[in-house]
């Protein structure tokens, strides 16, 4: 089974347990997928992966906002840790909730691995 052909079953199978869409194929990884990246989707990616995805994501979004709103204790965090400390910590902190809470619902609801998805119910 291709990776579009899993995709579609995933869009038809995943509602009917009651996971929106925007969980189960947020915006990002529809951006992805339209690319031609075959990339499996949260609920079927390892922690790790999902750990290192959202801590990226989170660090940048940090990052972004640190460089265009002041932050009070930016002066603090620069002269004991360094600049980028803030955005890398807090970026941390986002992927491994968002890999936890993805990987907590994927145990939820019994889900294989994307290798191993077929499109119904284990």
């Amino acid at each position: 089974m291709t990776h579009a052909q899993k995709l579609q079953r995933m869009h038809q199978h995943l509602p009917m347990l009651g996971i929106p869409e925007s969980v189960f194929a947020p915006p990002l990884y529809a951006m992805f997928w339209k690319l031609g990246m075959p990339l499996a989707p949260p609920l079927f990616a390892s922690f790790w992966s999902l750990t290192l995805l959202f801590s990226i994501i989170g660090a940048l979004a940090f990052a972004l906002l640190q460089a265009f709103v002041p932050l009070p204790i930016e002066e603090q965090v620069a002269a004991a840790a360094g600049a980028h400390a803030l955005p890398l910590a807090l970026g941390l902190i986002v992927g491994l909730g968002m890999a936890y809470y993805y990987r907590r619902l994927a145990r939820t609801h019994d889900l294989p691995a994307w290798s191993d998805y077929r499109g119904q119910p284990a």
